[in-house]
Parts: structure tokens; C-alpha cells; sequence
């Protein structure tokens, strides 16, 4: 394979991150939880009418509630030239670079992410929006992700390599074997 095909078929990373605009279905969830497993316990030793199957239901309602309350948002990596124009446009204040950063994050942090995202597409004004009054949880939630996908390796896993699964687990050492002595050690 020539590098004109390596390059046609190189493709950006990309990385997602499930945003839950409801957060406090969480909570209920959480709470629920607990109640079923209290409830299952009680169950199990009461001669009454059980009422985990009644929690578990509200909890299966709740789980579809979740979902529809979750949006997904998808990242896709800048080329390489655009990310390094971008954080030399927003250089640290004396207190980022300080605390390691070479960039201003409170800067960049917006454009990187109208930038970077793919699904949904969104303005730099939109994403302004959102940085300033979205809890800061999310802010960063969302903000990490479209650093991630700029700045992320991946490793190939194992199974993609030359890894043998049937080889010897046992290891390997650039010195001779031990050969076994023919007088017993005391």
C-alpha cells in the first residue's frame, strides 16, 4: 500500500460523550435502586404481597425516561495544523501557564468545541451559550471530550497485532536456562 492510499483511507478520531439533560432522573434512579434492594430482601422474608416487581417496573420506567433525556455529542478531531493554529490563537494567562497549561482554557475551551463537534453542529455563539450557563460539571464534561479527540493515542489492542493468545505466558530471559544440577542443594 502506498502512502497516497494510507492517506486517502486515514480517517479522524472521533469520541462521544452522553450528556443527560435531566439530571435528577439520577437521582431517582439511584434512590429507586436502593428501594428495590431493601425491597427484593424483604420480600424474601415477608409472607406478604411482594413489592419489588412494583419498583422494578418504575425503575424500567425511569430507565426509558433516562434515555430519552440523554443526548449524545460527537467530537471529531481537527487536523493537526488547525489544533496547533487554534492553541497558539489562545495562549495561557500567567496563572494557566503556572498550573502547566499552554493554552487558555477558558479561551479556547469554546471554540475548540464548536470546532470539534460534529453531532450536533453547533455555532460558536451557541457553544458561548451553553459554557456560560450550563452547570460546569457538564461544561467540562463536554469540554474534555473535545480535548480528548484532539489530543488522544490509541493503542491497538492486542488482538489486532501480532499477539499470539497460544504462546507461553512463561518469560523470556537473554541468559541461558538453568540446567538442573545432578547433586541435590542443601
Amino acid at each position: 500500500m502506498d502512502f497516497k492510499e494510507i492517506q486517502a483511507r486515514k480517517k479522524p478520531n472521533t469520541r462521544s460523550v452522553p450528556i443527560l439533560l435531566e439530571p435528577d432522573l439520577l437521582v431517582d434512579f439511584a434512590r429507586l435502586t436502593r428501594q428495590h434492594k431493601i425491597a427484593e430482601a424483604f420480600d424474601e422474608k415477608s409472607n406478604k404481597r411482594d413489592t419489588a416487581p412494583e419498583i422494578q417496573g418504575r425503575l424500567d420506567e425511569l430507565q426509558v425516561e433516562i434515555e430519552a433525556e440523554t443526548v449524545t455529542f460527537v467530537f471529531r478531531a481537527l487536523r493537526r495544523k488547525d489544533y496547533r493554529k487554534l492553541i497558539a490563537d489562545h495562549p495561557p494567562s500567567d496563572d494557566d501557564a503556572e498550573e502547566g497549561f499552554d493554552f487558555n482554557p477558558e479561551t479556547l475551551g469554546p471554540e475548540l468545541i464548536s470546532r470539534s463537534a460534529i453531532d450536533p453542529e453547533m455555532t460558536l455563539a451557541e457553544v458561548e451559550n451553553l459554557w456560560d450557563e450550563w452547570d460546569d460539571g457538564t461544561v467540562t464534561e463536554i469540554y474534555s471530550v473535545a480535548l480528548l479527540v484532539n489530543k488522544e493515542v490509541r493503542d491497538i489492542p492486542f488482538v489486532f497485532g501480532s499477539y499470539d493468545a497460544t504462546r507461553s505466558s512463561e518469560r523470556k530471559s537473554p541468559t541461558s536456562p538453568r540446567e538442573e544440577s545432578p547433586t541435590p542443594s542443601s
